[in-house]
């Protein structure tokens, strides 16, 4: 499998979610830039489409809504 990076923005996050967010996501970080607040993800997957899935899953079952998605660069398998 491949690591795909990938970020996803989301909304402001409390403290408790972004707690929940470290348990859960260990291929994740979280930052804010410009009044935004993103997750870049480093996640291992057999495709980038599977990668994105599984993060986005992850952030639904925290209650947490997806709102962009950014790839940089997306190469072949």
């Amino acid at each position: 499998m491949k690591i795909h990076s990938f970020t996803l923005v989301v909304p402001d996050l409390s403290d408790e979610q972004i707690d929940a967010i470290a348990a859960r996501c260990s291929d994740s970080g979280i930052g804010t830039c410009n009044g935004e607040t993103y997750i870049d993800f480093d996640r291992e997957a057999a495709s980038v489409g599977t990668a994105i899935d599984s993060a986005i899953a992850d952030l639904t079952a925290l209650g947490i809504p997806v709102l962009q998605l950014r790839v940089d660069e997306l190469q072949p398998a």
